[in-house]
């Protein structure tokens, strides 16, 4: 038998759990301030008090863990105080400074009792968090990647990122459908979760899978909805801002941030408030493209009709000058054909003259050589003038047929032509209407149809 054991001096495992309580209670007077991350919280159904683990740990491995409780009667003012701050409640992977007594029980162990949370500190948490990854994607040169690619004007294959339960996502695809114009957008979503610590694996591996088909899209779109800071934290994450920052299409977001903006909102394409002012954005696109075009139908309208007038006055001027160069020339020809004639006389006279008395046997043959001469040029400006003639109709056949063509082109982008297309043109006053802005409730409309005109009212804007 052992010293010890012989002499009575030992403790029962209660009393030394009595011995470890007062060491631990007794260096631990009072309240301390914890900072500690949330592992695992849960709410028993039945008594009302809440169980926590704490953790410690940093980029390796695990430092510290400890169970803390939150009792029913404290319970509700705490997630009270917190929520008035944050805009949401104490959540897992959560990091907070905890108001706590050390408390110490012979079966269960150490455990912290949570008196009180500084809500502040969690915000500020989030905003040292978000500031440095804000500077890595900066140092890494990726805030404007996303940016410089170039965006669509008319994005009409669009790849939504929502949560189908999402206010946020009824907003978005009513303010598409239900539109004044009448556009449609191919709209395919990718359901996600949008809040919680799921939320950044769930949304990286909705983007996976729309780059796996990217040339089916012309934008991504991500919403959400609004929240408080806290519930939109898993937006302010490193990994999908590069996921966002890299994507090789243009990435709009409305994640619903009023007072700031996440980090997908600074890395994205283009970032708006709200899933409705995406949708809006999106139709303004289409409103935008089809003022363009309208716009272009009229200038080239114009440019036809100052075409068609230049070419005709073209025409015109070259018909005069043709006629008055052939007139010049069959004058010209005739005045030859006159002096060859007067020296074919004077020569024939000279001859004559001077073979009179010998050449008598070939005063016939003189005279039909002259006529021959005359009759030859006789048919060389008949031919002349044929050759004119055929080749001014020929130039005049060719300026009619250009008119002719670019007749055809005016008629193809005639308002009425476009409407027997299918298109519709919508005029308030007199006048076209290119924007819902420009309306106002009261009003009468008239749409033209390529059958007829409908008459409507505004009854709401």
């Amino acid at each position: 038998m052992s010293e010890v054991s012989s002499n009575n001096e030992f403790l029962s495992l209660h009393q030394l759990s009595l011995h470890i309580k007062d060491a631990i209670e007794g260096n631990f007077m009072g309240q301390i301030w914890v900072v500690a991350e949330i592992a695992a919280m849960n709410i028993n159904q039945g008594s009302g008090h809440c169980y926590l683990e704490l953790v410690e740990k940093n980029e390796k491995s695990l430092l510290a863990k400890m169970r803390a409780n939150i009792w029913s009667f404290k319970l509700q003012n705490i997630l009270n105080k917190f929520f008035q701050v944050t805009g949401s409640t104490l959540q897992q992977g959560m990091k907070t400074l905890l108001l706590v007594e050390v408390q110490y029980h012979a079966v269960y162990g150490i455990s912290l009792n949570i008196l009180g949370v500084d809500p502040s500190y969690s915000l500020g948490e989030l905003a040292r968090k978000k500031k440095e990854i804000v500077d890595r994607l900066e140092q890494e040169g990726l805030m404007d990647k996303n940016k410089v690619l170039d965006f669509p004007l008319v994005p009409q294959r669009v790849a939504l990122i929502s949560s189908e339960t999402a206010a946020g996502y009824e907003d978005f695809v009513n303010q598409l459908n239900n539109n004044p114009y009448g556009y449609h957008l191919d709209l395919k979503i990718f359901p996600a979760v949008m809040q919680g610590d799921k939320t950044v694996a769930s949304v990286l591996s909705a983007l996976e899978k729309i780059a796996a088909k990217k040339d089916l899209f012309d934008a991504v779109v991500i919403t959400r909805g609004g929240g408080s800071s806290v519930e939109l934290s898993a937006f302010d994450s490193y990994e999908l801002g590069k996921a966002i920052a890299l994507f090789p299409l243009p990435v709009l977001t409305g994640i619903g941030h009023e007072r700031d903006e996440s980090v997908a909102d600074m890395v994205a394409h283009k970032k708006l408030k709200t899933p409705t002012a995406v949708a809006e954005f999106l139709i303004s696109c289409f409103v935008t493209f089809e003022e363009m075009l309208i716009d272009a139908k009229f200038r080239v309208k114009e440019l036809l009709k100052e075409k068609l007038l230049f070419e005709n006055n073209r025409i015109k001027e070259a018909s005069n000058i043709i006629s008055r160069k052939s007139l010049s020339f069959i004058s010209d020809r005739r005045t030859e054909l006159t002096s060859v004639s007067r020296d074919l006389k004077e020569f024939s006279l000279k001859y004559l003259e001077i073979k009179k008395r010998n050449l008598t046997g070939n005063k016939q043959a003189v005279s039909v050589e002259t006529s021959r001469l005359l009759k030859q040029r006789e048919f060389q400006l008949k031919v002349i003038q044929q050759d004119i003639t055929a080749k001014s109709l020929l130039f005049l056949q060719r300026q009619q047929h250009q008119l002719l063509l670019i007749g055809e082109k005016v008629k193809l982008l005639d308002p009425a032509n476009v409407i027997a297309r299918g298109y519709t043109l919508t005029y308030a006053n007199g006048k076209v209407v290119k924007s819902a802005k420009d309306l106002k409730a009261g009003e009468h409309l008239t749409t033209q149809f390529k059958d007829g005109k409908v008459q409507s009212k505004i009854t709401d804007i």
